[in-house]
């Protein structure tokens, strides 16, 4: 695609790029990476339309994997395997977000020291986007090119002889960060929802979700209507609000009352590709995406390509997964780096075999064929029916429920170091990339 260059100015110079989205440079204080494995039946002689043949039927979800990176006290990284539904998971990702909307709307009182304090006062910029006190003073005393946002702080002050700076502080830590101006202090305001990445949400993930969310909103007699049905933006909202906050609810243990009244006033949007792929799910404070529209590749292949530091000695497979190395309950059992190189490269999984919750009993180790590969009509190799034998005997997994559990631990824990490099961790994006950063987007820019 041949580029777009900016045109000159009126007086033949190069117009100049800034960076506005100061509020984007923080801490995430927490995201989630999530996956499900879904019951199906296999189909023969089945297409759609002309050109599009059914391999399989999928039945719902067979269990859900979840883990959460935080940076909150109260609310610690975790995760969790579980044989549930796409219901449960939902409601536990509520309960985790209406949590985190809990310690968004209570914020710890700053803690400055008395060197940031002298410091503070005598600042002559803001720490986000570096503009002098002096511009700011002639922007205010001559009131123009003021963002919106400075013109409601100027008619809060009574002098606009001088500009003051704001002290911003860290609501989670109450650590002071700098001194900032009144635009940059509230775009760095804490995201008010939670992210949870499914990797290629948007050709499957997003329907399960979608089917969960309308039967939990669903009224239990199906009534077709809601007396608090709206169109109208302020109303949606302030049913919202009202959905987040309840009496009797312990936010600091979790123990959240959800039925279908709280959840159906919760606002429910989608940002959709065609009627069938979903870019984005919101269901009040969570938000749900598709970590594939970033790194639009297989999960093996991201977890190939996070390896290649290793090749060269100095770096640890350890070092590669840090998450995944800390967190795989199995390589607690097994530590080490052969355990890890196992559990990484990739184990096939008899996809069809889990047609109903006895999967989970079955032996260890299937039939060869029933680890073929359906959507490419791929047969198992010999090498990879080897690799299942070798990993069940060394992870001394007893039934298909345990190879299962391992499997679907590697994938959510192995989505964090990708996501990780666009953003889509705790840590702070980069002036570089910000556009990019999937914690604010729901596709590259």
């Amino acid at each position: 695609m041949k580029p777009f260059l900016p045109a000159l100015l009126e007086n033949g110079k190069i117009p100049s790029l800034y960076f506005r989205n100061q509020g984007l440079i923080h801490d995430h204080p927490i995201v989630v990476y999530a996956d499900f494995e879904t019951y199906q039946n296999k189909l023969t002689d089945v297409t759609r339309g002309t050109h599009t043949k059914v391999l399989a039927s999928m039945n719902g979800a067979a269990s859900f994997g979840f883990y959460a990176v935080s940076s909150i006290p109260s609310i610690p990284s975790h995760g969790s395997i579980e044989r549930g539904t796409a219901d449960e998971f939902i409601k536990q990702m509520l309960v985790l977000a209406l949590r985190y909307r809990h310690v968004c709307r209570n914020p710890v009182e700053m803690k400055i020291r008395r060197r940031e304090l002298e410091e503070h006062k005598v600042a002559r910029k803001c720490y986000m986007c570096g503009r002098t006190r002096e511009s700011l003073e002639a922007e205010m005393k001559g009131e123009k090119n003021l963002t919106e946002e400075e013109e409601m702080w100027l008619a809060s002050v009574k002098s606009k002889v001088s500009y003051s700076f704001v002290k911003d502080h860290d609501h989670i830590t109450g650590r002071f960060r700098g001194s900032s101006c009144f635009t940059c202090n509230l775009k760095a305001q804490m995201p008010k929802q939670v992210i949870v990445f499914f990797h290629n949400l948007e050709s499957f993930d997003g329907h399960l979700l979608i089917e969960a969310i309308m039967r939990l909103r669903a009224h239990p007699t199906a009534q077709t209507s809601n007396e608090n049905d709206s169109d109208d933006d302020e109303d949606l909202q302030g049913l919202s609000e009202m959905a987040e906050y309840q009496d009797g609810d312990d936010y600091e243990t979790g123990v959240i009352t959800l039925d279908w009244k709280r959840i159906s006033r919760m606002r429910f949007d989608i940002i959709a590709n065609t009627s069938e792929k979903y870019m984005q799910i919101t269901l009040g404070p969570l938000v749900f995406r598709d970590s594939f529209k970033f790194k639009d590749v297989g999960l093996a292949n991201l977890i190939k390509g996070q390896r290649k530091p290793c090749k060269d000695g100095k770096t640890t497979l350890s070092e590669c997964f840090p998450i995944l190395a800390a967190n795989h309950p199995f390589l607690k059992k097994f530590p080490g780096d052969v355990s890890l190189d196992l559990i990484l490269q990739k184990v096939p999984m008899a996809y069809t075999a889990i047609t109903d919750s006895g999967y989970f009993d079955l032996p260890t180790v299937l039939p060869q064929e029933a680890y073929d590969n359906d959507l490419s009509g791929e047969p198992c190799s010999d090498k990879d029916f080897k690799l299942v034998g070798t990993v069940a005997q060394h992870f001394d997994l007893k039934d298909q429920g345990e190879y299962h559990d391992l499997y679907l631990w590697t994938d959510v824990l192995a989505l964090w170091r990708p996501c990780a490099e666009d953003g889509g961790s705790i840590a702070a994006s980069t002036f570089s990339s910000p556009s990019l950063c999937p914690l604010h987007h729901t596709r590259p820019c």
